[in-house]
């Protein structure tokens, strides 16, 4: 960031101020400092939007291993040749058998696959898109807070050089060398300096009030930042890029999961033709003038006769699901494609803007304000023109620290839309 150095003996007092004004945190008390990188950590581990889908992904789970159990046994106990209701201790005859349905492993193995895919793909769709999200509005957040502190710092510049002018247009006034005119506008300025102040330290707060709601915290929990705005390059190429999205992006490769999820259950469905096979075992025990103890095993098939209604339309269920998100699959990954290019050409458009603002806006500007601050102090210049130079000075300014925020805003998108962080430039 570039700071404004004073072209003359009004300024330079102004300038120490504001130096010693930066090095106050702006955090009431012992509030705590975060890093960009400890907000967007803190923000995943405590958005209460991550902890519901961290809740949906272990529901999921929960399912799948519902999918993967055993039907329960069934025990059963007959009493034959019984005298009265009430009289089941004289039976004739007694028959405890516990009988379990054994069904087709295949049936089993494709229904077990089907659930743990359907749990992999809540995961990645929900669960992890989720927290990428979230890791994107924390990013955002910490960057407006960073944009509207360095907006304040301009703010209290402004109002600084405002007063300086005031001081000396009084002066020349006493002096006899500019007209009253001129100091009312100085201290016209300077209530207008005064509101812009006001308004960037509003601004200031209700950054923070976002970056603390993302936190699931008090709104008026008090902290600093210890990152500013500055210009990072980064590494990118859009193949590269590209070839990562699709590898990366967690809602992409959910409904890929998905997909498969799909197909396993199918193939379940097409093996449910098959009949699933019932043991039981059993003890029988006769009443008598011989007591007489003998077991009993049984087979049996569960037939799926009617297999063209139930398992016919749970197979051709699956296959229309499967379809349709296999034609889902081929949008989001449309989507991403469209995110990362968009993504990709707002980062260039930004990273231009930053440079020419660095090697060209910048350096002119501040050369224009020195000189005419000279040219003030001489005499050479009126008022009216000081003033338009301070204000070009301070707005262009912000403005880079705008092209600052949009060139965060961008790089932050785009390791959005690729999932991942992006690569240091090894020039920086």
């Amino acid at each position: 960031m570039f700071a404004a150095k004073s072209p003359s003996r009004y300024i330079l007092p102004f300038l120490l101020l504001a130096l010693s004004e930066g090095l106050i945190p702006l955090g009431r008390g012992h509030a705590e400092t975060m890093s960009r990188i400890d907000a967007i950590r803190l923000v995943v581990e405590h958005n209460p939007q991550v902890e519901a889908a961290r809740h949906a992904y272990e529901a999921a789970r929960a399912q799948a291993r519902q999918a993967g159990a055993l039907p329960d046994p069934e025990l059963e106990v007959e009493f034959e040749e019984v005298p009265a209701l009430g009289s089941l201790g004289d039976y004739g005859e007694r028959t405890i058998e516990l009988s379990q349905r054994v069904e087709l492993p295949l049936k089993w193995w494709h229904r077990l696959q089907a659930g743990r895919q359907h749990a992999e793909a809540i995961r990645l769709a929900v669960f992890e898109r989720t927290k990428l999200d979230i890791s994107l509005q924390a990013k955002q957040a910490y960057d407006r807070i960073a944009l509207q502190k360095s907006l304040l710092h301009h703010a209290r510049q402004d109002l600084g050089l405002a007063q300086s002018i005031l001081r000396q247009a009084n002066i020349r006034f006493e002096a006899g060398d500019v007209p009253q005119l001129d100091v009312m506008r100085a201290s016209v300025e300077v209530g207008r300096a005064t509101n812009r102040l006001t308004a960037a330290k509003n601004d200031l707060s209700v950054a923070k009030t976002a970056l603390n709601a993302l936190l699931a915290r008090p709104l008026q929990t008090p902290f600093a930042i210890a990152d500013s705005l500055v210009y990072q390059p980064v590494e990118t190429n859009l193949d590269p890029l590209t070839s990562a999205a699709l590898k990366q992006r967690p809602d992409l490769a959910g409904t890929e999961m998905q997909l498969k999820a799909l197909q396993s259950q199918q193939a379940a469905a097409t093996a449910a033709y098959w009949p699933d096979l019932n043991v039981g075992l059993g003890r029988q025990r006769r009443h008598g003038v011989h007591e007489e103890d003998s077991w009993q095993v049984r087979f049996g098939l569960e037939v799926p006769l009617w297999a063209f209604s139930r398992q016919r339309g749970e197979r051709t269920e699956a296959k229309a699901e499967a379809a349709k998100v296999a034609a889902e699959r081929d949008a989001v990954r449309y989507q991403v494609l469209l995110e990362t290019e968009q993504a990709y050409l707002d980062l260039k458009t930004a990273e231009e803007q930053v440079a020419l603002f660095q090697g060209q806006i910048l350096p002119e500007a501040k050369r224009a304000f020195e000189v005419a601050g000279r040219s003030y102090d001489e005499g050479k210049l009126t008022y009216l023109e000081l003033l338009e130079t301070q204000r070009t000075w301070i707005e262009t300014q912000i403005e880079y620290a705008h092209a600052l925020f949009a060139y965060r805003a961008a790089t932050a998108a785009l390791e959005w839309a690729i999932a991942g962080p992006l690569s240091a430039n090894s020039g920086e």
